[in-house]
């Protein structure tokens, strides 16, 4: 599987910065492989991708929109202006899981004015930085800045391509449980470290927010990275809704219920890696010996399967209570 990448030529880039919006399809059933291609082609109006092995995945191509805004040079704030701009493409996983991912190659302006937008054009995919910026610098910022209109904001064009397929008519929008979008922001700069631990870091950020740097020797051979990081959001959005239903227990039949849906729905969606290449197989050992997400995961799953069996055997010992757990008067 190869995704869309930024378009290589012109100057090398300073680094790859994007943002992946991961959320559940709103509807009641999952998507067929032929349902999915038909969904997601129609916001995109173009023919998509799709593989059915070793879990159903279909991806639309990389759409452009054009951008003129400010680059975080650093974590104080200061900015450069960024011409150019981002792709993006939505993909949607095992017909439940629903992400998308805008993302381009930063490089250094040749000229200290904007160009005709013709130039920008044939450099699909690239924002070009009018001003001195850093890697580490530009990286670091970007993590730290705020959703603002004249910012870098790969999340809100990400946010509308998925509410562009949410809002299809296709969909029944009655999903089988409620569960948040979480948001990634990530960005590749130029490195080889010795310790293949430090070639991804990964960091949660608040209760929906999380980031990811990767380093890499040739930023403009990336593709498998950018499938990386979709992996790495999917997989944490997946560790999320299980972790906040566990994190939130109440006595009540509906509770009873979400876990009944998470099980059914989620729990075969657990496939890390299920297209690996060298670098990003290496890239996985590393996230399943610290943060452990397969061991997380296991630990939930377990826990859910559990909690439905114990209240399962608690109503069929007790079928007279009520929601509240408690007998009726007289009963």
């Amino acid at each position: 599987m190869r995704a869309a990448q930024p378009a290589t030529a012109g100057p090398s880039p300073i680094a790859v910065l994007g943002e992946i919006v991961t959320g559940l399809l709103a509807h009641s059933t999952p998507v067929t492989p032929t349902g999915a291609a038909e969904l997601l082609a129609l916001p995109c109006g173009r023919a998509v991708r799709t593989w059915t092995r070793p879990i159903a995945r279909t991806v639309t191509p990389a759409t452009a929109t054009g951008v003129d805004c400010g680059l975080p040079a650093d974590t104080t704030g200061k900015r450069v202006r960024g011409i150019g701009s981002m792709l993006a493409h939505t993909a949607l996983t095992g017909g439940r899981v629903l992400q998308a991912n805008a993302f381009a190659r930063v490089t250094s302006a040749t000229t200290d004015h904007r160009l005709p937008w013709s130039h920008y054009l044939s450099h699909s995919g690239t924002v070009e930085a009018v001003g001195r910026i850093r890697a580490t610098s530009l990286a670091e910022g970007f993590f730290d800045a705020g959703r603002t209109p004249d910012t870098l904001d790969p999340g809100g064009i990400a946010g509308h391509r998925l509410a562009a397929v949410q809002q299809s008519p296709d969909l029944d929008r009655r999903p089988p449980l409620k569960a948040a979008r979480t948001s990634l922001r990530w960005a590749i700069v130029r490195g080889n470290p010795e310790n293949p631990d430090r070639q991804a870091e990964f960091t949660v950020s608040g209760t929906h927010t999380r980031t990811l740097l990767l380093r890499a020797e040739d930023l403009d051979d990336v593709a498998d990275l950018l499938v990386f990081s979709e992996d790495i959001a999917r997989h944490d959005w997946l560790l999320t809704v299980l972790g906040n239903l566990l994190d939130h227990p109440h006595e009540s039949p509906a509770y009873s219920h979400r876990l009944r849906m998470a099980a059914e729905h989620l729990a075969h969606l657990w496939m890390p890696a299920s297209v690996p290449t060298p670098r990003t197989a290496e890239l996985w050992d590393g996230f399943e010996r610290v943060p452990g997400f397969t061991r997380q995961w296991s630990t939930m799953e377990a826990r859910v399967r559990r909690t439905i069996a114990a209240r399962t055997a608690s109503m069929l010992e007790h079928p007279g209570r009520t929601r509240s757990g408690h007998r009726p008067p007289g009963a």
